[in-house]
């Protein structure tokens, strides 16, 4: 090979070289979770003698989804980052709405040595401080959303969180009130923070909302790790923005790992809800959420497991209710 053939070769490799270094690292990814539940619930109106009741089989899918997310170096010291997620309804082909998508966290973001800052829709700092604690989460009855609020995932929001530094990190989010018909129209109406902690036994994290969904909550959230056992608790105070109805809950969960790839988990959480709504209505609710469940792992991304979860509530207008279901699932992750 001649001089000039080489150097063209050499040419040729370097500008591909270049080309696919320069290339976005881009990931497929997603979950598929289905259950078989058995679902019985129960309407109780003491001034009415005639309670609601229901009792069927249902096949569910909770919150499967699929997902592209990527990197692209601008240069050595800042990436631009990107994820686009969805919801898809592998029991029904579509929610209640007909839609067969539904969004979940998309947003796009810059990512280097300050930290990282994001701008979509995407879970608030206060939902992402419990972490794993909640060990039965997107599953029906089984979610600690049916009892705590807090567990937002805000449109039109605006995050930044810190590098990790000896374990601690911070994340701040805004969120402007452009879907509020003009009641409010600043650039920060919403806000949450969270100051958190890691290390190789305790995950701790001290989050706040203000008019999120509109409530000002306050989560303290913590999880301790010791061989084979999690345990996990949440304390958290909310009140509406608007009215003066209060909320105290708490969550107590723990996941243990036992032999031959087996995890027995359990949990409950408690909410007393009392006061009056934005609307002058008096509210005192009680309301308690127990579940229990196995998983059998077999391997990293293929997940077999059983569950029963009871959820009970009573208010002060002599109104109960009594939900539970005992569901087999399969998970799949890819």
């Amino acid at each position: 090979m001649n001089k000039p053939t080489l150097s063209l070769a050499a040419a040729a490799l370097l500008a591909q070289a270049t080309a696919i270094s320069a290339a976005p690292e881009i990931t497929v990814y997603g979950k598929v979770n289905v259950t078989l539940n058995n679902v019985d619930q129960e309407l109780v109106d003491l001034s009415d003698p005639e309670a609601v009741a229901i009792d069927e089989w249902q096949l569910n899918s909770n919150a499967s989804r699929l997902g592209v997310k990527g990197k692209h170096a601008i240069n050595e010291n800042l990436n631009a980052i990107f994820q686009l997620e969805y919801e898809v309804f592998i029991d029904d082909g579509a929610d209640s709405e007909n839609n067969a998508l539904k969004q979940r966290n998309i947003y796009a973001g810059l990512q280097g040595e300050f930290g990282t800052v994001i701008a979509g829709k995407h879970d608030t700092p206060l939902k992402l401080a419990q972490g794993k604690i909640d060990r039965f989460g997107d599953l029906k009855f089984g979610d600690i959303k049916n009892i705590l609020s807090g567990e937002d995932r805000v449109s039109n929001i605006i995050m930044y969180t810190t590098p990790i530094m000896n374990g601690f990190s911070a994340t701040a989010a805004i969120v402007p009130g452009e879907d509020t018909q003009g009641e409010k129209d600043g650039v920060a109406d919403g806000s949450s923070v969270s100051l958190n902690y890691k290390n190789q036994f305790v995950t701790a994290a001290l989050a706040r909302n203000d008019d999120i969904n509109f409530a000002d909550t306050t989560r303290l959230a913590a999880e301790i790790t010791s061989n084979d056992v999690k345990v996990g608790l949440i304390l958290q105070s909310a009140e509406e923005s608007e009215g003066s109805s209060e909320e105290d809950s708490f969550v107590i969960s723990a996941a243990i790992n036992v032999p031959n790839d087996f995890i027995v988990k359990a949990q409950y959480s408690f909410a007393d809800t009392s006061g009056v709504n934005e609307n002058l209505v008096e509210i005192d609710i009680e309301a308690s959420q127990m579940a229990f469940g196995v998983d059998k792992k077999l391997d990293k991304n293929n997940t077999l497991f059983a569950y029963y979860s009871n959820i009970e509530s009573e208010s002060g207008d002599n109104i109960s209710l009594d939900d539970s279901t005992f569901a087999i699932g399969y998970e799949l992750k890819f």
